[in-house]
């Protein structure tokens, strides 16, 4: 039948049927569409609670140590969340204070000890160290072949936990330095460590140093009273966050060293500490990522051919950065003093950028603050520093995609990582199936979405999406019967 120039088209009874056919298709469709935006809808994974704050946290291919200053290591499962063990401790541990290899964690704690672990050891509440030694505040620590390389404020020392000593030991006069601080990184070119006025490269086999490269810097970067406020590795680089605290005004640094060449690659300087704070920073294998004052963190290409700047005022190391993504911790409703963001209160937006085009992929706010960012893998991680909990979310932002799945058809997971009690949700007041929960799911607990039998029981078979087929297939006999009758 025409339909042009305004000729009235007339609806047959058998198209009006088609119709509804085809509307119960695509309604079943939206159906699991809008449950598929819901399942998304958060980024969370899991949240574990840790009965304290978070001082140190490291994660591995399998599990994920969390250090708490509560005299605790927590130990859990990195795809769940949920519980494996608890490591108790004379003190609380060290900023930093985790390292992790394959057969071994080594924790160091504020009253100026070490302790070594067996990881196989590693089972409920009942964990026996292997190797104790007193050891100075620690100002790195980093992993490599089974090996442990530990900087302190009076040298460096290498580790092997296996046989409970130390390969050899370098002191700070020997290095012609007055004091070590972070960062602290195991690299293919040595292990690079920070002296009062250069980076230092030391050969791991010998303990001898290899190269020293001046900072060239206004002042020189001194954290021995302020911890940096991040530092990153990614490829051959080494990346460097945080407060310079020498001479009479703070200031603020970012540097990149490229531990191939043993030479800076990005420096970033600021004398006053007010105009442009530097409290994150992040850097990949082709860009650096660093807050470059209050509202502005930029984003600049390693090889100095491309630089973006993003409206954003992230968190205390509130940057975490791949290839792909650039993932920020917006505490920009914080009100910004010379001494840093409040910690402990005020919303925290998440924000993850592309970084072809700089648009938004996604974001997701949390009632508290988010800090310590750290992309692992198709995780990351941030720590709640005033609920004490490290959460742990999808890159892409589908939490869901990442949660471990059902092993019984009745019982969906939902991971219970509240490991000293309590509830945890997604910093939006409302409990996250995805994120800790207070009890495991039970056969009785009706799946969401599912029609129910009045006393909790799951219909087995009869959900929407089996109604939609239903109506679908009906609506399809009534459409062949009016073909027969060739009716209209």
């Amino acid at each position: 039948m025409a339909t042009a120039h305004g000729m009235k088209r007339h609806t047959s009874r058998r198209q009006f049927v088609s119709g509804a056919v085809c509307g119960s298709i695509v309604g079943g469709l939206a159906g699991r569409a809008a449950g598929a935006r819901a399942q998304e809808r958060s980024p969370i994974v899991w949240s574990a609670s840790v009965g304290g704050t978070v001082t140190a946290y490291a994660v591995t291919a399998t599990d994920v140590y969390i250090g708490t200053d509560r005299n605790r290591v927590r130990h859990v499962d990195r795809a769940s969340g949920e519980p494996v063990a608890t490591v108790d401790l004379e003190a609380g541990v060290h900023p930093g204070g985790i390292a992790v290899t394959d057969e071994h964690l080594v924790v160091a704690t504020r009253d100026d000890r070490l302790a070594v672990y067996r990881t196989a050891d590693l089972a409920g509440d009942d964990a026996t160290p292997t190797y104790r030694t007193q050891l100075p505040r620690p100002v790195g620590m980093d992993t490599r072949d089974g090996l442990v390389a530990l900087g302190t404020r009076d040298g460096l020392f290498v580790l092997d936990p296996a046989a409970g000593a130390f390969r050899w030991q370098l002191f700070t006069d020997e290095l012609d330095v007055d004091f070590l601080a972070p960062p602290l990184v195991w690299s293919d070119g040595g292990i690079v460590l920070t002296g009062d006025t250069s980076v230092l490269f030391v050969d791991p086999e010998t303990g001898e140093l290899s190269v020293r490269v001046p900072f060239e810097a206004p002042n020189h970067v001194d954290v021995l009273s302020h911890l940096p406020a991040a530092i990153t590795t990614a490829g051959p680089y080494v990346a460097y966050t945080g407060s310079d605290t020498h001479g009479c005004c703070p200031s603020w640094a970012t540097f990149v060293v490229d531990t191939e060449t043993r030479e800076f690659v990005y420096r970033d300087f600021a004398r006053t500490s007010d105009a442009t704070p530097q409290r994150a920073g992040a850097v990949t294998e082709s860009a650096v990522v660093h807050q470059r004052g209050h509202g502005t963190v930029r984003r600049r290409s390693l090889d100095g051919t491309d630089e973006f700047q993003l409206d954003y005022d992230p968190r205390l190391d509130g940057i975490a950065a791949t290839t792909d993504r650039t993932f920020v911790a917006d505490g920009s409703g914080l009100e910004a003093t010379n001494t840093g963001q409040n910690l402990e209160r005020g919303p925290t937006e998440l924000v993850a950028v592309d970084n072809e085009g700089y648009g938004s992929a996604w974001s997701h706010t949390f009632d508290t603050p988010i800090t310590r960012l750290r992309a692992d893998g198709e995780f990351l991680f941030g720590v709640d520093r005033a609920e004490g909990r490290l959460v742990a979310m999808a890159q892409s932002g589908d939490g869901a995609a990442l949660r471990p799945a059902a092993t019984d058809s009745e019982t969906p997971s939902q991971p219970t990582a509240t490991a000293s009690g309590g509830t945890a949700d997604d910093g939006s007041g409302t409990s996250n199936p995805g994120a800790a929960s207070t009890g495991p799911a039970t056969a009785t607990t009706p799946r969401r979405g599912f029609l129910t039998n009045g006393d909790d029981q799951v219909l087995e078979g009869v959900g929407l999406t089996g109604l939609s087929i239903v109506i679908t297939i009906g609506g399809i006999l009534v459409t062949l019967c009016d073909m027969v009758r060739g009716g209209n």
